[in-house]
């Protein structure tokens, strides 16, 4: 059903880029019909989930006796795409770049927000299927995110680090831009009554961008892996040598005042909803 579903969004070309027809997540008005970001997530749970309770994950992944592919190995089989796909996909491709219109005064502007906060969901989603899916023992039995997390080869953060450089570089992209032009908006509209006209801020007011909307609430264990992944002690940390570009990823991710900020209203967000 999930599959089905997903498949409605998805482009099965794998030469074609963006993977995902976000346009057919809005409805005629242009309101999202579809959250996306929270179709994923269903997915990527089933995969984790399933990979943690599976006795014998590789007999379980094959095909049965009948030739039919087991449906969590077909969902594993499209994220795994996903995620690719997302990586190679540049912004432009999205028509979500410097050059988009993300104000509230036209249909356009509302439109790309809702696709922005759509293919946002879709990759703090990915983002923790990357680091999920790597926690996953070699072991028929669950191993806790803590003691995972000690062993997480470096090697797998890459994708997860590439994906949040995505997911700030176009959270901070719409954030200006919506500000910027309804600061403009309302310099260029206070002599008349032409803002009251075109739904404008009132004056000295600025609505930001609320990018909550569109995030589905992602699983306590991510939250728990990355805390402890980086609060790592320094020796631990020295054990890995996989390199991501000159700088481990571990301690770019670290290092990076957004990734903080982003974790923090990550956790904020799950307590939420926890009360």
């Amino acid at each position: 059903l999930l599959l089905h579903q997903f498949m409605q969004y998805y482009d099965r070309d794998l030469g074609k880029s963006p993977p995902l027809d976000l346009g057919k997540c809005l409805d005629a008005e242009g309101k999202v019909q579809e959250p996306l970001g929270h179709l994923v997530y269903a997915m990527q749970r089933c995969v984790v989930v399933h990979s943690y309770r599976a006795k014998d994950a590789v007999q379980e992944d094959r095909e049965d006796e009948g030739g039919m592919q087991s449906p969590i190995v077909a969902i594993q089989s499209y994220l795994d795409g996903l995620l690719k796909r997302v990586l190679a996909a540049p912004l432009e491709e999205w028509e979500l770049d410097k050059g988009a219109d993300f104000s509230y005064y036209s249909t356009q502007g509302s439109t790309n927000r809702h696709k922005a906060g759509l293919l946002l969901s879709v990759c703090e989603v990915l983002m923790e299927y990357v680091l999920l899916s790597s926690q996953v023992c070699d072991e028929t039995k669950h191993v806790g995110a803590a003691s995972q997390a000690e062993r997480l080869n470096q090697g797998k953060l890459e994708p997860f680090v590439k994906l949040f450089e995505m997911y700030s570089n176009l959270s901070r992209l719409v954030s200006e831009k919506v500000t910027q032009v309804q600061v403009k908006k309302r310099k260029g509209h206070t002599q008349d009554g032409e803002s009251q006209r075109l739904g404008a801020v009132p004056k000295g007011k600025v609505m930001p961008w609320d990018l909550r909307r569109y995030l589905p609430v992602l699983s306590v264990e991510y939250s728990w892996c990355l805390l402890k992944l980086l609060n790592r002690k320094k020796e631990e940390r020295d054990d890995e040598s996989t390199q991501v570009g000159t700088e481990k990823a571990e301690d770019k991710l670290r290092n990076d005042y957004q990734f903080q900020m982003h974790l923090l209203s990550l956790c904020k967000r799950q307590l939420t909803q926890i009360q």
